[in-house]
């Protein structure tokens, strides 16, 4: 099993002190931890219907 957390850079204080920014692109760049992340957003869904997918874009990063 794969540490998907060890995969995610954190940026203390940033953009200001007491606020820790999360980098995922150090993980979108490990075929391995992406494969992972991919797998684990679908097994709650495996033997469902999904007749609609809602997409959720954030400054140019999008999941659906």
């Amino acid at each position: 099993m794969i540490d998907l957390k060890s995969l995610i850079r954190e940026v203390p204080d940033f953009p200001k002190p007491g606020i820790n920014f999360y980098d995922i692109t150090t993980l979108l760049k490990d075929p391995a931890g992406w494969r992972a992340t991919i797998d684990s957003l679908k097994e709650p869904y495996a033997g469902v219907e999904v007749t609609v997918v809602v997409g959720i874009e954030v400054r140019s990063v999008f999941f659906a």
